[in-house]
């Protein structure tokens, strides 16, 4: 029944809206290798994220590190086909300095797509994710398809 007043509740904790204010240091690195006939190339990247304070709501997200394994196969001047094998480990948040149940794990993924240089210095890719293992702490709600988009340009 209709009572006039407003909904003042946010959809989503206020921990997982985006601006929610926490902030992260990450640190990567890549490293790639090609077959001399430029038919096959591959690259591998490792990152770890770093949180270094607590968002508005108090929450101090968990150090995440990542690795990540694939192969670029070239198709045609200016497109490829992606492949790869990605793991990753999420350390549990903490709220006001207590550990938050439902929060961190370990994850494995399996991606694959396309690439395209649609203009010079232009990359862009398309990659379906395949949750394939998941040990989380807890009941969380684990997404087992992924869409990534990416658009990137290299420096002149």
């Amino acid at each position: 029944m209709p009572t006039g007043e407003e909904e003042t509740e946010p959809a989503l904790e206020t921990n997982l809206r985006f601006g929610a204010g926490a902030m992260s240091l990450l640190a990567a690195v890549e490293a790639s290798a090609g077959t001399k006939s430029g038919a096959l190339s591959s690259y591998g990247r490792a990152e770890i994220r770093v949180p270094l304070g607590e968002g508005e709501s108090g929450v101090r997200y968990g150090r995440t590190s990542t690795a990540a394994l694939g192969i670029d196969v070239p198709l045609g001047a200016r497109g490829g086909f992606l492949a790869q094998a990605i793991g990753q480990r999420q350390g549990v948040d903490e709220l006001d300095g207590v550990a938050m149940e439902n929060r961190g794990g370990s994850f494995a993924y399996l991606a694959a797509g396309g690439r395209i240089g649609p203009a010079k210095g232009w990359q862009g890719s398309l990659l379906v994710e395949r949750l394939v293992h998941a040990d989380v702490h807890g009941n969380q709600l684990v997404a087992p398809w992924s869409l990534l988009l990416a658009l990137s340009r290299s420096a002149p």
